[in-house]
């Protein structure tokens, strides 16, 4: 995988995690603000199932890779969309993610549970 910024993640996670479809328009568009919260929210319904556990290896890998950005438009998209998983089920999510996107997730929490 090459080195992930802002203008390629998008093209990045389709190919690390094929399962997730998104909706086209939107990655056409490069609407990675939108792309995103799906991603987070498939990952989430992924995590509930419990059926796939290499889907999810892949897919909190291409968390791990994004929360290692050095972009800051890519740490602020991830962590826009990792509120998801603070308001939805946050003890199963954390689980799952490397050390970079848990740290992340520390920050969002904060925010979320002031």
């Amino acid at each position: 995988m090459q080195t992930l910024t802002y203008e390629n993640i998008l093209t990045q996670l389709v190919e690390c995690v094929p399962e997730f479809q998104p909706d086209g328009d939107d990655l056409r568009d490069g609407l990675a603000y939108l792309v995103l919260p799906a991603f987070i929210e498939f990952v989430s319904q992924e995590t509930k199932k419990a059926r796939n556990p290499e889907v999810l290896e892949r897919a909190f890998g291409f968390l791990e890779i994004a929360a290692d950005s050095k972009e800051e438009q890519v740490i602020n998209l991830l962590c826009d969309a990792l509120y998801e998983f603070a308001i939805s089920d946050p003890e199963a999510s954390k689980a799952h993610m490397g050390r970079s996107t848990r740290r992340l997730f520390r920050r969002v929490m904060k925010e979320v549970y002031k």
